[in-house]
């Protein structure tokens, strides 16, 4: 029973470590030797499986992720915002949603619709060999325009969405900017477009192309990556206190 229960929550993602992993198995050994604890592990097991089949066979996580998806229509402004997305450490390079972000940005410069490009630093990493974001995503835009690229500007040691619009904010304050088109993967436009607005500054969110999953999300193994996206960004926007379409602090 233990590894079944094991193997749901690690298809839904609520199991993502070995650790934890070890820790439920042993918990549900446990968990046998008691027959009332028993009986709430076969009810767990049973919720559990309710769940995947509602995220294979229904359209509850499509809809999620089309709710969760902002596409402004782009137009010129101050500064084109990539927010960072992740990086691979070991090999120093751009996380799929990085690249995808600042390929993204940079074609919205090329296209003409802002001077500047601002590129987000990302989570600071414990490792002190592994790159930032934005010192990997300066490099690429360098290497791909040695000469007359755009001037870039860059947010340092941001941990989240809410940090990056408050260092957006006091940059924006410094140079005199207005106006910004702001990047980021599509599942988390939503949350970043509230959070950035709540900060005071005037965005128009553009989705990324998505390296994660194919939208709508169809396949089982990409209903359940979007599942993981989808829950993140609806606990970053209850721990932000933020509300979809009211007023936010």
């Amino acid at each position: 029973m233990g590894i079944i229960l094991l193997l749901l929550l690690t298809l839904l993602g609520v199991v993502s470590t070995p650790v934890a992993g070890l820790i439920l198995l042993m918990g549900c050994a446990l968990c046998s030797a008691w027959h009332p604890a028993e009986l709430a592990l076969r009810a767990l097991v049973g919720l559990s499986i309710l769940a995947l089949a509602i995220v294979m066979f229904t359209p509850l996580i499509p809809r999620l992720v089309q709710e969760d998806t902002v596409q402004g229509v782009p137009h010129h402004t101050d500064a084109i915002i990539v927010l960072a997305g992740g990086m691979h450490c070991q090999d120093g390079s751009l996380s799929g949603s990085s690249l995808a972000r600042t390929l993204k940005g940079l074609q919205l410069w090329r296209a003409g619709y802002a001077p500047n490009l601002v590129l987000s630093g990302g989570e600071t990493h414990a490792e002190a060999s592994c790159p930032g974001v934005a010192a990997t995503a300066r490099q690429l835009v360098t290497s791909l325009y040695p000469v007359g690229g755009p001037p870039i500007s860059v947010l340092k040691d941001v941990l989240n969405t809410r940090a990056e619009a408050r260092q957006m904010r006091a940059l924006a304050d410094e140079r005199g900017w207005k106006t910004f088109l702001l990047v980021t993967s599509p599942t988390h436009t939503h949350r970043a477009e509230l959070t950035f607005r709540t900060a005071g500054l005037d965005v128009t969110t553009i989705a990324s192309e998505e390296p994660g999953f194919d939208q709508p999300p169809v396949l089982l193994g990409d209903r359940l990556t979007a599942l993981r996206s989808v829950a993140r960004e609806w606990a970053g926007l209850t721990t932000q206190g933020l509300r979809p379409g009211g007023q936010n602090p």
